[in-house]
């Protein structure tokens, strides 16, 4: 029997590593438990990826799900995928893969950001709260890519650790990206003591793009998390200064260096919820590259999803969820995911959706974390859910709520920002939880 792998999502491996403190066990004691070797558990506590029955059995001796420690959408579509005889080695068939196989497209964007991607030096930013799809969204783009050799892929996620200052994150940078190109690092030589975002360039355009250029390739660089950076002031204004940079670069200085410049694709991951806690009104990198922000799905889509789960929902049903949760990807998802998966019944689902045993629970609970980080935006949020119609708004306090997911605006002809919670998910649970 063949076996899949797959890696805890950092929120689930915080769940996890909270249950195990909770039940006061040591990686060895949950070896024994699980049935499986001490070095099993560090992999998996470590972020590395195990088998989908160790999964199984370690959140079997932790009392869990397995949803709840890694990605219920990956978990859920490789299940289905698993039953139903689709190809689980992503190198191997990726037109067979959980991605393709339950992935729904978003109109004409997909298209959009490839051809974007094509042009030379193009830059792409995927902006989106959580939850919305932002990995799915730029795996399906790239994957267009992933047979032309004239093309190499680099992934590189921002760890808040390397962000202690702009020399060092720069620096860790230059290695991690040297490192994942299998180059060798070379700040020794190519780090001359001049400005961070002048060091930094240099090392891209004397070394790493050059050695891409002579092989003939360009460089997609994907940049993911990159909302960690505005978390730090000090940073974030020389990092998107530099960005804003390298966009220019194809159009500026020697038609060398153009040429050189033009060689690099940069795709930049983030989730906007940080906006909420920062002291802005504005999109960090406005202006820069092209803007993707991911939509909602619409009942089409939704019951596109629902039939690639093998399940035979009728249009009320389809309606029923809708009204709940709107188009929102995750939510959305993961009910049907539950429902094709585990057989949860609908009206199950609807019941306990905005309750502390209801499918969302987790969802909930970390909007409320974010929200309680703002005080001021919780009381204003806690204004709108209580509010019979929709509530005007200033533009800042609009677009920090809309950044965070929480709001749904709607224009008035006055021009005023008339808000309401985003989903009737979301009004129901905060109406409650912000009335104590």
């Amino acid at each position: 029997m063949s076996y899949w792998s797959i890696s805890a999502t950092p929120e689930g491996l915080g769940r996890a590593k909270a249950r195990k403190k909770e039940k006061d066990m040591t990686h060895d004691e949950l070896a024994d438990a699980a049935h499986v070797a001490p070095i099993t558990i560090r992999r998996l506590f470590g972020g590395e990826k195990v088998s989908e029955v160790t999964i199984e059995a370690i959140a079997k001796a932790l009392e869990m799900e397995p949803e709840e420690i890694v990605d219920p959408f990956e978990w859920g579509n490789r299940k289905v995928a698993k039953a139903t005889g689709a190809s689980l080695e992503l190198s191997a068939e990726p037109e067979l893969s959980p991605i393709e196989a339950f992935y729904v497209n978003r109109s004409d964007a997909e298209e959009q950001c490839y051809n974007a991607l094509l042009q030379p030096g193009g830059m792409v930013r995927i902006k989106a709260p959580q939850l919305m799809g932002k990995t799915w969204f730029i795996e399906k783009v790239l994957s267009q890519f992933s047979k032309d050799e004239s093309y190499r892929r680099l992934d590189l996620e921002i760890d808040r650790h390397v962000l202690t200052s702009v020399k060092d994150f720069y620096q860790w940078f230059c290695a991690a990206a040297s490192e994942g190109l299998d180059f060798p690092v070379q700040l020794d030589t190519y780090w001359k003591g001049l400005t961070p975002n002048g060091d930094i360039t240099n090392y891209f355009q004397k070394y790493l793009l050059k050695q891409i250029a002579d092989a003939q390739q360009s460089l997609i660089l994907v940049l993911d998390k990159v909302d960690r950076v505005f978390e730090c002031t000090n940073i974030a204004n020389a990092f998107c200064e530099l960005l804003r940079g390298w966009y220019e670069q194809p159009i500026k200085g020697s038609a060398h260096n153009r040429q050189i410049w033009r060689k690099l694709r940069l795709v930049i991951i983030h989730s906007t919820e940080v906006y909420g806690s920062l002291d802005i009104n504005y999109s960090p990198l406005g202006s820069v590259g092209i803007d993707f922000k991911l939509s909602e799905f619409d009942e089409k889509q939704v019951q596109e999803l629902a039939q690639r789960y093998q399940l035979s929902w009728t249009e009320t049903e389809i309606h029923q969820l809708m009204n709940l949760v709107g188009g929102h990807p995750y939510l959305v998802h993961l009910a049907i995911a539950k429902a094709g998966c585990q057989n949860i019944l609908l009206d199950q689902i609807l019941k306990t959706a905005h309750t502390e045993v209801g499918i969302y629970a987790d969802h909930l609970r970390q909007l409320a974390i974010g929200l309680e980080r703002t005080p001021e935006l919780e009381d204003l949020y806690r204004e709108i859910v209580m509010a019979a119609k929709p509530v005007p708004l200033k533009s800042v306090q609009a677009f920090k709520l809309d950044s965070m997911g929480l709001i749904r605006i709607e224009p008035s002809a006055a021009g005023e920002n008339l808000a309401k919670p985003r989903c009737r998910l979301y009004g129901e649970f905060f109406c409650n939880h912000l009335s104590h």
